[in-house]
């Protein structure tokens, strides 16, 4: 009876951790891409951040990215200068790869 109690004990705090470590948030990950001339190519060091909150990060050299992300539904955006803003709504509870292709922005200044 004693061994019973324990292992019934063991499963319980098992699964509230297992619970508590959903409710954290999970892993989006993905790339940042411009395309000149037909060519994807990578954007280094756009900044990519989930709005409203203070979870943020910079693309690797390769455009990389990874941001751990509450549950739920948020908008992620990349910035990078002279790009237009990306924004894509992400549910970090089920998707886990976000890419983004930045466009050239038109206000661009010209310096004569």
């Amino acid at each position: 009876m004693k061994t019973l109690i324990s292992i019934l004990f063991v499963l319980v705090i098992v699964a509230a951790q297992a619970k508590s470590f959903e409710s954290e948030g999970k892993t989006v990950q993905g790339k940042v891409v411009e395309t000149v001339n037909g060519i994807s190519q990578p954007v280094a060091l756009a900044y990519v951040f989930i709005e409203n909150t203070d979870i943020c990060t910079y693309t690797h050299e390769d455009g990389t990215y990874s941001l751990n992300v509450p549950k739920g539904k948020h908008e992620m955006k990349v910035v990078f200068k002279g790009y237009k803003t990306e924004t894509k709504v992400v549910n970090a509870g089920k998707e886990t790869s976000v890419n983004f292709i930045m466009t050239q922005s038109d206000n661009n200044l010209v310096v004569k």
